[in-house]
């Protein structure tokens, strides 16, 4: 019993180290309806679950490529194409400030605020 449990600890801790970093709060929204056709789903996809350390950012792997933009007052500042499979991005360290975060996957846009 004692080996169950120092695993399901174990295990809990190595997640947790994995997913270091603060959490970003992201709303989901479509960006053209229209695309979708008939085949419209009444709720959008799971939502992403993006962390923030330092000008690190890491999310679980995303089965298609996707676009992460930074704006600063609607202006896009950075951007970069994340292949499918990968778990994390840098951030150019010459960033500094608050931006809005999007993430471009598929037909739907994930938003949220980050502080450099």
């Amino acid at each position: 019993m004692k080996k169950v449990v120092l695993l399901f600890l174990s295990c809990l801790v190595v997640n947790t180290i994995c997913m270091a970093g603060r959490p970003i709060n992201l709303t989901c929204s479509i960006i053209d309806p229209s695309a979708i056709g008939h085949q419209t789903h009444k709720a959008p996809p799971k939502n992403a679950v993006v962390y923030l350390e330092d000008y690190t950012l890491s999310f679980d792997a995303f089965e298609e490529d996707c676009v992460i933009k930074l704006l600063d007052e609607g202006e896009v500042v950075y951007e970069v194409d994340i292949p499918a499979g990968s778990t994390s991005v840098i951030l150019p360290s010459t960033l500094s400030g608050e931006y809005t975060l999007q993430l471009f996957k598929g037909n739907w846009v994930f938003s949220g605020e980050i502080e450099l």
